[in-house]
């Protein structure tokens, strides 16, 4: 690698790091890239800087690709909880239904019911925590953030 990477770790703590890496758990491992086929960023090019990504939403506008990042370690959390999740659709619009439905699955969340509910006028989302207020404040909004 010669003089492309600098570092000031001695041998003895690269050793180490090396010896702690063997016993990390790969499938605990979250792998999420930043590239043009995530939908965030653009391939784009310039005179001073070559190849670059540029955010898809406009230069300068990173909220998308902030919440892409916050919201990885937001649904590990409720996985790990392990959190029984029951989807009710209170509105005609099948199409979000679904498009929830399938996104938590593939997710690995637990469903343990899903449907219509008893009404198909609802305007806003539900959230009901059945834990008696036993999650913690973190995963309750994680679980928000998941389902708005």
């Amino acid at each position: 690698l010669g003089d492309h990477i600098k570092t000031s770790f001695e041998m003895a703590d690269l050793t180490r790091v090396y010896e702690l890496s063997k016993e990390v758990n790969n499938s605990l491992i979250i792998q999420k890239n930043l590239d043009p086929t995530s939908g965030l960023v653009a391939a784009d090019s310039s005179t001073s800087a070559g190849y670059i990504l540029v955010p898809t939403a406009g230069v300068g506008e990173y909220e998308d690709i902030h919440n892409f990042f916050k919201n990885v370690f937001d649904s590990v959390a409720i996985q790990k909880e392990n959190a029984r999740l029951a989807i009710y659709n209170g509105t005609w619009d099948t199409w979000h239904y679904t498009n929830l439905y399938d996104e938590l699955e593939s997710g690995g969340y637990n469903i343990v019911d899903d449907g219509g509910a008893d009404a198909r006028n609802y305007s806003v989302t539900k959230l009901i925590d059945y834990s008696n207020g036993v999650l913690c404040g973190y995963q309750r909004v994680s679980i928000m953030l998941i389902i708005q």
